[in-house]
């Protein structure tokens, strides 16, 4: 089953989606890298596997940040497919009230 997200996680996905082409992927494994902005010297260490990045976005917000998004998409994978269940349990909670 696909995940379900609702439209605000869905808004700033592919806000920050819009934000990840102007780094660069220098990856490290199948689910780890190293993220470099263009133009400084900030990296940023994401591993896909458990959802971390060194911005710690990732890990407060339970939602790929840009750094996470550059290697899901560098990978052919879908970033939504990456948001936490936490979020995804949130919504059918809703759903099942709503009903």
């Amino acid at each position: 089953m696909k995940n379900v997200i609702n439209d605000s996680t869905i808004a700033k996905v592919n806000q920050q989606s819009a934000e990840a082409v102007c780094y660069h992927v220098q990856q490290t494994g199948l689910s780890k890298a190293v993220i470099c902005t263009t133009g400084t010297s900030a990296r940023y260490a994401v591993d896909i596997s458990i959802n971390e990045c060194s911005c710690v976005f990732y890990q407060e917000e339970l939602i790929p940040r840009r750094h996470a998004i550059k290697l899901l998409t560098s990978i052919g994978r879908d970033p939504k497919d990456y948001c936490s269940d936490i979020i995804l349990l949130n919504i059918w909670g809703d759903v099942c009230r709503r009903s």
